[in-house]
């Protein structure tokens, strides 16, 4: 007999209401170790989920710093304007293959990923073409930078607005393949704080063999900076979606261990630290 999700769901659930604010949603992600939170309205309904991708996604907008990082909650977003929605929820009484939908062609998913192995090898290949050229013009201007925000200073202050957007764009555009094509190569690599990591390694691997076997070319923190920035947009605007597109959902299950006694389960906890309802 095959089990429901009743029988694998865990019934002590983090929630959110609508109007919770953005530093409050983070610190129940965090504090609870959830990748995301239900979103429930007034009358504790699921209207959204809310995740870490959706909070980082918003984490760019301009005036976020000044409406939340200073306290002013208030005047920040909440999670009635974070959330995606609708929610899709199910029935105790489903099976998980319900839940998680029909399973993925493994031809499909064998060819997605084969497509997307060969796609970072060729940009692998155009990768070391940029940057681990000789320039011996420039040997003489090339210096280590290990200080953050060094260099993105000096390529902000550029005579020519050119120059700012070649510099800038080009290292932030460098880094965006990482993002959408390390979900479909690997399944593992799913997930924001995977590929920033990855990202991190693999541009400064880079770096140093820039600054120690090619001529005109040096070590540079700010070039690693702006890459692993590109890889967040890029597995943000477009690499997650990929990723949940080619692979299965991931999923932990947890068994249920509460209620065996008849006792009724508890409501879930909301990210306010009120009791929800059931």
């Amino acid at each position: 007999m095959s089990s429901t999700v009743g029988d694998l769901m865990t019934t002590h659930v983090v929630a959110a209401f609508e109007e919770a604010g953005f530093k409050r949603l983070a610190m129940s992600l965090r504090m609870n170790g959830v990748s995301a939170l239900p979103v429930l309205d007034a009358d504790h309904r699921v209207v959204g989920v809310v995740s870490e991708s959706d909070l980082l996604l918003k984490l760019a907008a301009p005036d976020l710093e000044e409406a939340v990082f200073r306290g002013e909650e208030s005047d920040g977003p909440v999670a009635r304007d974070l959330m995606s929605a609708p929610a899709v929820t199910i029935t105790a009484d489903a099976t998980p293959r319900e839940e998680t939908g029909p399973p993925r062609s493994p031809v499909v998913r064998a060819l997605a990923m084969v497509a997307a192995l060969v796609a970072t090898v060729l940009f692998a290949v155009v990768l070391a073409r940029l940057t681990l050229t000789p320039s011996y013009a420039s040997e003489s201007l090339t210096h280590v930078n290990l200080r953050p925000g060094d260099s993105i200073r000096a390529y902000l202050d550029q005579p020519a607005f050119r120059d700012t957007v070649k510099q800038l764009g080009g290292n932030i555009a460098l880094g965006v393949p990482f993002g959408v094509l390390l979900p479909v190569a690997w399944p593992r690599a799913r997930g924001p704080l995977r590929v920033v990591a990855l990202t991190a390694v693999a541009m400064a691997a880079v770096e140093l063999t820039q600054g120690v076997v090619v001529p005109g070319r040096a070590f540079d923190i700010d070039d690693v900076i702006l890459n692993t920035t590109g890889a967040l947009l890029g597995y943000l605007l477009l690499g997650r979606r990929l990723g949940r597109a080619v692979h299965q959902p991931r999923r932990r299950w947890q068994r249920r261990r509460a209620g065996t006694d008849g006792r009724p389960h508890p409501g879930p906890r909301l990210s306010d630290g009120r009791a929800g309802e059931r």
